[in-house]
């Protein structure tokens, strides 16, 4: 409830007390306003065009693979995407506000800016939440461009069922590489004492027979697969991600570290040498830290879950250094490591 929120005061609040600052400051806080939207805006292309994939031999036609390339963000992260074109689509629907006031301020550059920014931005906001926006547009349509977005959604929802093909056959095994690394660090701790496991039969206290068991336990929701851990390994986290969720926790974690430290501290220093309502961009720090933190840690979590379900050695490793732990369904048995216990 606390992460919905924050996410909320984050979204709403923050606009709404930049407008507020501007009631008095109408300069400064438009400024500010430009430049937190430049510097989100340029994130968000950055982002759509360093991941964008390589032209696929693989789709059937040209347009499969257009469509799939320009749409890779939310087919990838679709809850992610989704988010961030709410958000983004806050900041356009809210220049209907800032631009008029600009105007009645004679801030006739930031007005400009924002009025241009509202076409611009409009198709990235689409590309990052297709589904809602091409069924709206099959459902309210008529004729040719009804047609055009109702195949443009077809499309989507075949690459759609496609990666969650691709996930599913995931589930069967591991990358055979990201295992060997995993049976390496487990060779090296029981060469130097410590005893790691790599089968289920080996940890006495969880009442499977084998690793099948287990994970169909937890995919028909007999048993509970959850993180243990309040930590969160960088290195670990480098060996199991794909390259896509390594750059995605980078720079989540990159932006976090602006906004909640860089923005702050420009703002302490800005409000020195001109005017004490810039201290106001400290506000900025605990949102900031409400919006990134959340997602970073899903991102973390995500990737260890699904690891731990695709390889035995891997569950093992991850289960005996205490990053995933089993629960039963009605909450009343919790199991976990307990070989380092005396």
């Amino acid at each position: 409830m606390m992460a919905v929120f924050w996410s909320n005061m984050f979204k709403f609040a923050v606009p709404m007390g930049l407008f507020i600052w501007s009631l008095l400051q109408p300069s400064i806080a438009s400024y500010v306003f430009v430049g937190l939207t430049i510097a989100f805006e340029a994130c968000l292309f950055f982002i759509d065009i360093a991941y964008r994939p390589k032209p696929s031999p693989l789709s059937l036609t040209a347009d499969a693979d257009k469509i799939e390339r320009d749409h890779h963000l939310a087919l990838r992260s679709p809850y992610t995407a989704r988010d961030i074109s709410l958000l983004l689509n806050g900041i356009r629907w809210s220049s209907l506000i800032w631009i008029p006031w600009m105007a009645w301020n004679h801030l006739w550059i930031p007005a400009g800016f924002l009025a241009i920014n509202f076409f611009f931005v409009s198709p990235l906001a689409i590309r990052l939440d297709p589904f809602y926006f091409y069924s709206a547009a099959v459902k309210n349509g008529h004729g040719g461009a009804q047609r055009h977005f109702a195949k443009q959604l077809a499309i989507l929802q075949d690459a759609r069922e496609q990666m969650d093909g691709k996930a599913s056959l995931q589930m069967c095994s591991a990358d055979p590489s990201v295992e060997a690394k995993i049976l390496e660090l487990i060779d090296y701790n029981c060469q130097n004492g410590k005893f790691v496991p790599k089968e289920i039969l080996a940890i006495p206290e969880l009442p499977f027979s084998n690793y099948e068991d287990l994970r169909a336990d937890v995919i028909l929701g007999k048993v509970l697969l959850q993180r243990f851990a309040f930590a969160y390994p960088t290195d670990l986290y480098d060996i199991l991600a794909t390259p896509f969720e390594s750059k995605l926790l980078s720079i989540y974690g990159s932006l976090y570290l602006i906004m909640s430290f860089g923005v702050p501290l420009a703002t302490i220093i800005i409000a020195i040498f001109h005017s004490w309502w810039w201290l106001l961009g400290i506000l900025i720090c605990p949102f900031s830290i409400s919006f990134f933190i959340p997602r970073m840690r899903t991102t973390y979590n995500h990737v260890i879950l699904r690891l731990a379900m695709q390889s035995e050695p891997i569950f093992c490793f991850l289960y005996c250094i205490r990053q995933v732990h089993i629960v039963t369904a009605d909450l009343e048995k919790d199991y976990y490591w307990k070989g380092d216990e005396s």
